[in-house]
């Protein structure tokens, strides 16, 4: 909720100019709109939200985000369609498929997202789940050194690298070092971090603070 008459401080003890009650009522009526459980049925968050377990919504969310530019309804066709390939079990297929396994599967285009891309992701997600930890730890470690979120987005980065790929599919994977805003990695660590009373967001990640986020408009 925004509270007009109120500034907002920002780093160097600076402020904004007090909010407007016309400004105020602008912003709450946008978050009365979209801040409550009704937003999930038309947005790719749906997606993470037909699985319970952790592992398998850290899967989907990741892959989901990964796609989260264009038309929305293909975002979230396209977002069920990778749910689909991996038997509906993202973490058991992750875990035990075989690199064949992997490697034959086939029929996904996202915009530029090939089949290729995907098996790449696959490949790199195996190795975090099986050698590094999972998601939550390969982000959460290098953000623990400095409280950035950009230096958990890099630290990912490099693990995610890891696995042998085509130069062309590492455009997928944002590169802070690189000036990238890196805008789907930041909305997958919104939707696993932040916490709020409706239930919109997962949550799921206690050990990275809610106030380092970053929203990029």
């Amino acid at each position: 909720m925004v509270n007009s008459g109120k500034s907002s401080k920002v780093k160097g003890n600076n402020s904004f100019p007090p909010l407007t009650n016309d400004i105020a009522d602008i912003l709450n009526e946008a978050y009365h709109k979209y801040h409550n459980r009704s937003f999930i049925n038309h947005d790719p968050i749906q997606v993470p939200h037909s699985f319970s377990k952790k592992e398998n919504i850290e899967i989907t969310a990741f892959l989901t985000s990964s796609i989260a530019w264009g038309n929305r309804n293909m975002i979230i066709k396209n977002g069920f369609k990778l749910t689909k390939l991996l038997g509906n079990d993202p973490l058991d297929f992750i875990m035990n498929a075989t690199k064949n396994d992997i490697d034959k599967l086939d029929g996904f285009v996202h915009r530029t997202i090939n089949i290729s891309d995907l098996h790449f992701f696959l490949h790199s997600l195996q190795n975090i789940y099986k050698n590094k930890g999972g998601l939550e730890a390969v982000f959460t470690k290098p953000y623990r050194k400095s409280r950035s979120i950009f230096d958990g987005i890099n630290g990912f980065r490099k693990v995610f690298m890891q696995v042998k790929h085509d130069a062309s599919s590492e455009r997928h994977i944002s590169n802070p070092e690189k000036n990238s805003a890196a805008k789907r990695l930041n909305l997958f660590l919104m939707w696993m971090v932040r916490n709020d009373k409706y239930g919109i967001h997962f949550g799921l990640w206690k050990n990275i603070s809610q106030s380092d986020l970053l929203i990029l408009l």
